[in-house]
């Protein structure tokens, strides 16, 4: 029952895939929570980024930087800064 498939069984040759595959995306699947209010949240490490099906977006970790070529916009009712 928990025996991995054989993934030339699920893709034959369709999506040549590496070796180790299955192990990424069982570890990839480890970071991604999803709770019974509708909020998918990633995370890795000490980094979390939270998507609620409200819209609300929350980014937290020890340090977050931004960078952008041109501009970085910020358009709110309200920007709350500490």
């Amino acid at each position: 029952m928990n025996q991995m498939p054989d993934r030339k069984a699920l893709l034959g040759d369709a999506l040549p895939l590496p070796e180790d595959a299955w192990g990424k995306l069982l570890k990839l699947a480890t970071m991604i929570e999803f709770d019974g209010s509708g909020t998918l949240t990633i995370r890795n490490g000490e980094a979390r980024i939270s998507l609620g099906s409200d819209g609300v977006v929350r980014v937290e970790g020890k340090k977050i930087i931004q960078t952008a070529r041109q501009n970085i916009a910020l358009d709110a009712a309200y920007i709350d800064l500490n």
